[in-house]
Parts: structure tokens; C-alpha cells; sequence
């Protein structure tokens, strides 16, 4: 099974073209504090419960949603720094409410706000 950008929005998958395009993949982190601040940035609502989304054992955040500076480079491979926490940040527009846009120097892009799955957040937590 492929699986998919846990970021609101994001349709990017865990798959060899996205690797092809250099997009690499993160699960969230095991440790407790880390993973509440990835869960904060990505920033989405159960749309059933209406609770904090709680990822699976399989929920992944791509590359595109983290800063360059968050890489340590091993030749080919580069790996997520201990600490790094998702950088981008989703906004749907008022004017345009058919449309959600994703803000970050990686990856600007604006979707279909049908493909996006899951509701934003309007709180914090």
C-alpha cells in the first residue's frame, strides 16, 4: 500500500517518483513532546469527531514541508535532524473558498480543496 503526506492538502506519495523528484519521507516521531509538535504543525481535525487528528503507526510528513537547514546529508541519503518540526503552514482562502494553498519555500501549490482531506484547524492546542 502507498501511502500519503499526512499535511492537509498534500498529495504527495510514498512512491519511486516522488523519490525520483527527491522528495523523501518522515514518520512521526516516537518520542512523546516531538510527536505532539509535529501533530501541532500539521495542524488538522478528526472530521467525524471533531477532535485533534491522531496520526497512525504509518502517517508520514514529506520533505517539502520542512525548512533545507533541517537535513543532514550521508552522500545520498539525508535525514531528518532530531528536533526538525514541519515548517509550512495551510491556508484556505475566503475570497476563493474552493481553493487551499500550502505556504513554504519548498512547495507552493495551490489544490482543489475537494482533494484535501481531513477540516483545519481553527484552534490550538
Amino acid at each position: 500500500m502507498t501511502r500519503s503526506c499526512s499535511a492537509l492538502g498534500c498529495t504527495a506519495r510514498d512512491n519511486g517518483r516522488s523519490r525520483e523528484r527527491g522528495i523523501s519521507f518522515h514518520q512521526f516521531p516516537v518520542d512523546a513532546a516531538q510527536r505532539r509538535e509535529w501533530i501541532r504543525a500539521v495542524n488538522r481535525v478528526d472530521p467525524q469527531s471533531r477532535q485533534a487528528w491522531r496520526p497512525g503507526p504509518g502517517a508520514i510528513l514529506c520533505s517539502r514541508h520542512f525548512a533545507e537547514a533541517d537535513f543532514e546529508r550521508y552522500g545520498l541519503r539525508r535525514k531528518l535532524r532530531r528536533g526538525a518540526v514541519m515548517v509550512s503552514l495551510m491556508s484556505v482562502s475566503k475570497q476563493h473558498p474552493h481553493t487551499a494553498t500550502v505556504f513554504t519555500q519548498n512547495c507552493g501549490m495551490t489544490l482543489d480543496r475537494k482533494k484535501c482531506v481531513g477540516v483545519l484547524a481553527s484552534t490550538t492546542w
